[in-house]
């Protein structure tokens, strides 16, 4: 009969491990989802969620982004509507509001870290000061 010595069935765990991780990632790049883990608990915040979790085409979206997200007002799920901007980039939009107050001018998000002149032009024609 046909044995596996330790090594080899580590490295067979390794590869279906491996497999099905990328076929999980095939899958959410498929559906275009995005995932990610909010800050720790503790923090008022993030308490009422752990996984962030929003569908690029959803129709809230459209919704949102046809009215104009107000950067001064907007909380994170309204932010993570924008192209390009997920929750961790809402919520640092969020923590400089806080930290430095309200917007002034459009070209001020870019004070923010992670939000260069590329990801700005994406983004403001979507963008209000209300």
């Amino acid at each position: 009969m046909f044995s596996l010595t330790k090594p080899e069935k580590g490295v067979i765990v390794f590869l279906a491990a491996s497999f099905i991780l990328g076929c999980g990632l095939v899958y959410f790049k498929k559906t275009n989802t995005k995932f990610c883990l909010l800050s720790p608990a503790g923090d008022q915040e993030a308490n009422s969620a752990i996984i962030c979790s929003v569908r690029k085409n959803a129709v809230v979206r459209n919704d949102i982004l046809s009215n104009g997200v107000n950067l001064n007002k907007a909380g994170e799920e309204e932010l993570i509507q924008l192209p390009g901007i997920g929750c961790i980039l809402a919520k640092r939009i969020i923590d400089y509001r806080k930290h430095h107050g309200y917007f002034t001018k459009l070209d001020d998000i870019k004070k923010v870290t992670g939000i260069g002149n590329r990801k700005f032009e994406r983004i403001k024609e979507h963008l209000a000061l209300k």
